[in-house]
């Protein structure tokens, strides 16, 4: 009987279809679109402030335009981190049925 042949692709999809239905990717990325809302607030406005709330601070446009950025940065790590949780788990399926004993009729 033929092995099937694991395919990265289709790995990657499954992977990133189970994260994205747990509650704890919710968490995750509005933690990073936090995160990156901050820190681009930080390198836009450096000498700010600390009492002013982001609205006294940026103007709606701008505000509208910093989380736009965020979300789009949050996105593209955790695409990178689902890529390199994926490139793993295929690197250890592919050496686990390479290194497999052939099967024996009985």
């Amino acid at each position: 009987m033929k092995k099937p042949k694991i395919k990265f692709e289709d790995l990657r999809k499954e992977y990133d279809e189970m994260l994205r239905q747990t509650q704890h990717y919710v968490k995750w990325r509005k933690a990073k679109v936090d995160e990156n809302i901050c820190r681009l607030l930080l390198q836009r406005h450096p000498n700010a402030d600390p009492n002013m709330t982001v609205r006294e601070l940026v103007a709606g446009a701008e505000l509208v335009e910093i989380i736009q950025e965020a979300e789009t940065m949050a996105e593209a790590f955790i695409k990178s981190v689902i890529e390199e949780k994926v490139r793993e788990l295929y690197r250890r399926l592919v050496t686990a049925t390479a290194t497999e004993p052939p099967a024996t009729k009985q």
